[in-house]
C-alpha cells in the first residue's frame, strides 16, 4: 500500500483550468482525499475551498452520466466521441449537442426524461 498523488485539471473548467491535487492509496484506487488547490478558473474562483472539490466531481459526474445515458440510447460503442459537443455554461448548466446523427424529437424527449430523472430540470440541455 503505497500513496500516490496526483495533480488535475478538470475538463469542466475554463482555461485556466483549476488544479487539484488529490492522494489516493494504491490498494484503494477509487478512493481520493483533496490534497491542495493549487489554482481556481475563473468560472470557478467564486467557490470557497471546502465546497470547490465536490463541486467539481459533481460536475464532471453530471457530464460522464449523461454521456452515458445517451450513449446507450442512440447505441453508440463506447469510446466513440464523435457524435458528441458540449460545454458547461457559465452557470454550469451542461450543454450537450448531439452532432452527425439524425436524432427524432421522441428520443430527445426520452433522453431529456431520463436526464431530468437523474440530475433535476435545467441541468442539463440536449440540442
Amino acid at each position: 500500500m503505497t500513496i500516490q498523488y496526483t495533480a488535475w485539471n478538470p475538463d469542466v473548467c475554463t482555461f485556466p483550468t483549476c488544479r487539484l491535487v488529490y492522494s489516493w492509496d494504491d490498494a484503494f484506487p477509487t478512493v481520493h482525499t483533496l490534497v491542495a488547490i493549487e489554482r481556481k478558473c475563473s468560472v470557478h474562483s467564486a467557490i470557497g475551498d471546502n465546497n470547490l472539490y465536490a463541486a467539481i466531481l459533481e460536475e464532471c459526474g453530471r457530464k460522464s452520466y449523461a454521456f452515458e445515458i445517451i450513449r446507450v440510447e442512440l447505441g453508440r460503442p463506447k469510446g466513440d466521441l464523435s457524435w458528441y459537443l458540449w460545454n458547461y455554461r457559465l452557470d454550469r448548466v451542461l450543454e450537450i449537442q448531439i452532432r452527425e446523427l439524425v436524432v427524432s424529437a421522441a428520443t430527445k424527449t426520452r433522453l431529456r426524461k431520463q436526464i431530468n430523472d437523474r440530475f433535476g430540470q435545467g441541468k442539463v440541455v440536449i440540442k
